[in-house]
């Protein structure tokens, strides 16, 4: 499991990238296609054709780390290129999920939906005593 602190942004190429390249490649990648600065200290992920193997590039001020995840029965739901769109911006939640190999968009939704209901709605209106009536 990938641990990334809550303060770092994760970006994520969508589509396919060509899995040979290497850190060198990849953050020329993240440098002149994402249009971002591939030493920021951000996440970028990129995912292969098939689905089935992604890379993780992070910098972490001395130096580049390239983490290769492989899924053995799933594929990755990764996000399709959209029109206009260089780059997909995810949390660190939603990228566990992705490199699980989960539905993050969906998960994403429902977690959304279940965040907007407050405790005061979900708990049943009880009526509370009043100070005088404890005596």
């Amino acid at each position: 499991m990938l641990n990334v602190p809550l303060g770092l942004k994760v970006f994520i190429a969508p589509g396919a990238t060509d899995m040979r390249k290497s850190v060198r490649g990849l953050s020329l990648t993240v440098n002149q296609i994402l249009k971002r600065d591939p030493r920021c200290g951000h996440v970028f992920a990129f995912c292969n054709k098939r689905r089935k193997l992604a890379k993780v590039l992070i910098y972490d001020g001395l130096g580049f780390w390239l983490l290769l995840r492989t899924l053995d029965q799933r594929r990755f739901q990764w996000p399709e290129p959209k029109p206009g769109a260089v780059v997909v911006e995810l949390d660190s939640e939603q990228l566990s999920w992705l490199l699980s190999g989960i539905d993050w968009q969906r998960l994403s939704a429902q977690t959304t939906q279940r965040s907007k209901l407050s405790y005061d709605d979900a708990r049943p209106s009880l009526p509370t005593p009043s100070f005088l009536d404890l005596l």
